[in-house]
């Protein structure tokens, strides 16, 4: 959910604490990935460092994939016992989040702007509504729509041109914040 990731990371901190709540022959530990150090040469401004782990920025390298497949496989055996407990914790933090919640609208130019969630949907529907907050609403962007299709979404920076005509906003469907800027007329569409 969009809420309970953010909430979730410190947790695990305290799921590795229980790790040493069971017995040391309960656990087979299996071993840690170790990424190959491969020197790097990098010089800017006149300064030169080395960084053995700069090849780790290549997110196509087969090498670099099966380093973090290895990774994931060592957290996955190591965080094994405690799979109940993380279940538990990510139902009772998603339960207290209110699933159908709206920020507070504000006024600009004539209209009304606020962002709205709806029950079991996972992005925000930007909105407006014009000279009333009992008029009939204008949704902008419906992430959870333009969401389709892809592993990641998130649109961002929405602006509204002074005439109220134009939206511009950031989108970014891979998740390395680097976003395409597009531009929707509200009137047509």
């Amino acid at each position: 959910m969009r809420h309970t990731v953010s909430v979730l990371v410190p947790l695990l901190g305290v799921l590795m604490a229980t790790e040493g709540c069971v017995s040391e022959g309960a656990l087979e530990r299996p071993a840690a990935p170790v990424a190959t150090p491969q020197q790097q040469e990098l010089t800017i401004h006149g300064d030169t460092r080395i960084d053995e782990y700069y090849w780790l920025r290549e997110r196509e390298n087969p090498d670099v994939l099966a380093y973090l497949e290895a990774e994931n496989e060592y957290t996955k055996a190591v965080m094994a016992h405690t799979e109940g407990l993380q279940e538990t914790l990510f139902e009772e933090i998603k339960g207290r989040i209110k699933q159908d919640d709206a920020t507070v609208p504000y006024r600009e130019g004539g209209y009304y702007y606020y962002t709205r969630y709806e029950d079991g949907k996972e992005y925000p529907i930007h909105a407006r509504k014009q000279g009333s907050l009992d008029a009939t609403e204008q949704i902008m962007l419906d992430a959870n729509e333009m969401a389709e299709g892809h592993g990641y979404f998130v649109a961002r920076s929405l602006t509204v041109t002074e005439n109220s005509r134009i939206l511009a906003f950031a989108e970014d469907t891979v998740g390395r914040r680097i976003y395409t800027i597009r531009f929707k007329d509200l009137e047509t569409g």
